[in-house]
């Protein structure tokens, strides 16, 4: 099968490659894992291909040679040369790797013919255009710093370097209002004995007892001198 180009909507250079890098799936939801690859492709005489293909896509560290970090073979269907194919839906991308903020680039080979040349540059997709600031809430499950590891664990504790954390103590605050009075708190235990206190001053005199009994009568006295 002698294929002689794809022609390019958008995005990256129109050559003898060139493509459409787009999300996948609805821009609500969480951020895709997929590029989605869309164009139109023509034989050697320049009319539109249609059937079903095997094709091939290789992303690259360089736009000749390099490493190939990512590659899968996709059966895409074309209709007058249309097609709209989904890179990483069967395999992966390890995100880490492949874009790490480096420059790209896509190579297409299909079915038997050479990979076609000159490579397409990635280029940004909307998801991408806002990565380097991040805008709203983000829900990572931690927080790593390249050269410094981990700052923030799975359970939202900082656990990076605690240097200057915490910053001078500001000026003590107006006192507020007295709270409510608490309940009585349990009884403790009785205290040492104290010491004996001074002698207190004499009271008054009290009233007169009553008349006690009389006495019993004493002995005999002894008889006295004639």
């Amino acid at each position: 099968m002698n294929l002689k180009s794809i022609s390019s909507k958008l995005l990256l250079p129109a050559a003898a490659f060139a493509a459409l890098l787009g999300i996948s799936e609805d821009a609500q939801a969480a951020v895709p894992g997929t590029l989605t690859h869309q164009g139109r492709l023509f034989d050697d005489a320049g009319d539109p291909v249609s059937g079903a293909l095997d094709v091939t896509y290789t992303i690259y560290d360089a736009d000749v040679g390099g490493a190939a970090l990512w590659t899968d073979t996709i059966s895409v269907d074309f209709d007058e040369g249309y097609f709209s194919a989904e890179l990483g839906a069967a395999t992966a991308f390890d995100v880490a790797v492949v874009f790490d903020g480096s420059t790209r680039y896509v190579g297409v080979q299909i079915e038997g013919d050479a990979e076609m040349a000159p490579r397409g540059t990635v280029g940004s997709v909307p998801y991408a255009m806002v990565a380097n600031d991040a805008n709203g809430d983000i829900n990572p499950t931690t927080v790593n710093i390249p050269g410094f590891g981990q700052v923030i664990d799975e359970n939202g504790q900082w656990v990076g370097d605690p240097s200057g954390l915490v910053g001078p103590a500001g000026p003590a605050g107006a006192a507020g209002p007295a709270g409510a009075a608490g309940p009585a708190g349990a009884q403790g235990p009785a205290g040492a004995v104290g010491p004996a206190g001074a002698v207190g001053p004499a009271g008054p005199q009290g009233p007169a007892g009553a008349v006690g009994p009389a006495g019993a009568v004493g002995p005999a006295g002894a008889v006295g001198p004639a």
